[in-house]
């Protein structure tokens, strides 16, 4: 019989990064003059398991290498001198995808729905604001708070993100502000030089704000018609790791129906091409169940909207697909045993110290 925490860890364990991620990685570290093999050999990666770049490795080991990686050479910046290392291929056939856009606004939409190519162990989104477009990413956490990885895979990720931007936007180009979720480092002068803007640590999250100008200025070498050959090799391959990967693909689709209120089983269960029968057994064999995967992506959605002052209460209850404000409320309390009301409370309180 499955405890609570058995349940927990076997919905992490599927998260997973693709082997190029882990090709950087070994690279990197390997700069520094530590030996990748050693330091792979610690959490039970093989040297000839990270030569092959269509491999993918858990998120979760992936997370020990990054702290490993830190600690052993002992740079604060490890994340981000390993990602503003990173080239197209770092990402594989999506990172040729991205190279082949035609503005840094549909490199940016490619990422949010390709990025399973990349990793599965977080959710993407891009938002448009008044005077700026918002790139953000988030780990997936449990109910207990733990993360699918490490924030140093994110801080990496945002590094190699930028830095994609420039090979295909030019190296002048400069967001208007990052978010990390990192510990504010005791010396900033990397982060500073290589992001040329304002940045704020110890979020939730990773964020990138980008001005509508750069975002929507036109970049003469895209090339539509190879974005399209390579967008058939990268739907074939999220297609074939998704009847592996059954709770990521589940959560895909319940993210995407949550606006629409009641969420049908049936209905997803058919999307992924099984029974309802089929799908509920699956879950049951790798330790979860519809109903806790919903619950999962609810509150981990509702732990992002909560924040974001411009989202009433009663609009986020709807955004998450409760048919009422009460039910939201309950739920909310449910997570945090607070309202989430006194929860944005609490959040805003040291802002105002």
């Amino acid at each position: 019989m499955k405890t609570p925490s058995d349940t927990k860890k076997a919905e992490i364990s599927e998260y997973t990064v693709i082997n190029s991620w882990l090709s950087l990685f070994v690279e990197s570290i390997e700069s520094y003059n530590c030996d990748s093999n050693i330091i792979l050999k610690e959490v039970g990666i093989s040297s000839d398991f990270a030569r092959y770049s269509d491999n993918r490795v858990s998120a979760k080991l992936m997370g020990k290498l990054w702290q490993l990686g830190k600690s052993n050479t002992q740079d604060e910046a490890f994340g981000l001198h390993t990602g503003a290392k990173a080239h197209p291929s770092s990402f594989n056939t999506l990172g040729l995808l991205l190279c082949c856009c035609d503005s840094l606004k549909d490199q940016f939409e490619s990422w949010v729905k390709y990025g399973a190519m990349f990793s599965t162990a977080g959710y993407n989104r891009l938002q448009e604001h008044e005077q700026y477009y918002s790139y953000q990413s988030r780990l997936h956490r449990d109910k207990l708070g733990q993360a699918s990885s490490n924030p140093i895979a994110l801080d990496a990720t945002v590094a190699a993100i930028i830095k994609v931007c420039r090979i295909h936007a030019g190296d002048n180009f400069k967001p208007l502000k990052v978010l990390l979720p990192i510990r504010k480092p005791k010396r900033q002068d990397a982060y500073l030089d290589y992001y040329r803007c304002p940045i704020e640590y110890g979020h939730e999250g990773i964020e990138i704000q980008i001005s509508h100008q750069d975002m929507e200025k036109a970049i003469r070498h895209g090339n539509a018609g190879l974005k399209q050959k390579l967008e058939i090799l990268v739907e074939s391959y999220i297609s074939q790791q998704d009847q592996k990967d059954l709770i990521h693909s589940l959560r895909q689709l319940i993210e995407e129906d949550l606006p629409e209120g009641k969420i049908q089983q049936e209905r997803l269960a058919k999307k992924l091409h099984l029974s309802t029968r089929s799908m509920q057994r699956q879950l049951q064999q790798r330790g979860t169940c519809f109903n806790e995967l919903l619950d999962d992506v609810r509150r981990e959605h509702a732990m992002v909207l909560i924040r974001q002052k411009q989202h009433s209460i009663v609009a986020i209850g709807e955004q998450l697909g409760f048919s009422s404000a009460s039910n939201f409320a309950r739920s909310f309390r449910r997570w945090t045993n607070r309202s989430p009301l006194q929860f944005r409370k609490l959040i805003d309180k040291p802002k105002r110290q």
